[in-house]
C-alpha cells in the first residue's frame, strides 16, 4: 500500500513538532512521487517558509515510532495534534536548498528530468523519514535519502561561500 507524507517542522531545541503541513491543503497527494518533484504545490509552499534555517522532516505514516511516545507513535500520527502550518506568502524561491546542519548544498535543478519534465525534489527526498516502505516512496537505497531529516534547512538564490555542494542524481520516478 502507498505511504502517506506531512512535512513536518521541528522545534528548535526538541523533536517537538512546531507545525506540519499536509498536502491535501496544497491540491497534491500524500505519495513523495506525487508531490515530491521540483515544482509541486506542495513543495513549493514548503520552500517559501524557509527563507531562514528550519529543523524539517518529511515524515511517512510508515515511519519508526518516536522514542518514548505512548502508545508508540512516528511523527505523522503525532501531527493529528499539532498545528497546521500557516499559509506561506506568495512568490518565489530559491535555487538552492542549503543543510546549516552539516554545511552543505544542493541545486534543485541538477537532478535530471524524466520523460515528462519532472525532476526530484532533493528537500523531500534528503529530509524524508520511513522512505521506501510503500508504494509510490523514491529509492529507500539512495545514500542521501532522509540524510537531512531533522537538520536546519533553508531555501536560497545564493549558495553560501563556505558550504560544499552536494550533487544528487535520482531521476524522478
Amino acid at each position: 500500500m502507498g505511504q502517506a507524507f506531512f512535512a513536518v517542522f521541528l522545534a528548535e531545541d526538541s523533536d517537538q513538532i512546531a507545525a506540519y503541513a499536509d498536502p491535501y491543503d496544497y491540491n497534491a497527494y500524500w505519495k513523495l512521487r506525487e508531490h515530491g518533484y521540483v515544482g509541486s504545490s506542495f513543495t513549493l509552499a514548503v520552500e517559501r517558509t524557509l527563507f531562514t534555517p528550519r529543523r524539517l522532516v518529511w515524515a511517512g505514516d510508515y515511519a519508526d515510532p518516536e522514542p518514548g511516545t505512548e502508545p508508540p507513535a512516528n511523527l505523522f500520527a503525532r501531527c493529528e495534534s499539532a498545528p497546521v502550518m500557516p499559509d506561506p506568502d506568495p512568490g518565489t524561491t530559491g535555487r538552492y536548498v542549503i543543510n546549516h546542519d552539516k554545511r552543505c548544498y544542493i541545486n534543485k535543478y541538477v537532478s535530471p528530468a524524466n520523460e515528462f519534465g519532472y525532476r526530484t525534489h532533493p528537500l523531500v527526498a534528503f529530509t524524508a523519514e520511513g522512505c521506501g516502505r510503500g508504494l509510490g516512496d523514491f529509492v529507500p537505497d539512495h545514500p542521501l535519502i532522509g540524510t537531512w531529516a531533522r537538520d536546519h534547512i533553508s531555501v536560497s538564490d545564493i549558495a553560501p561561500d563556505d558550504f560544499r555542494e552536494l550533487m544528487f542524481m535520482l531521476e524522478f520516478p
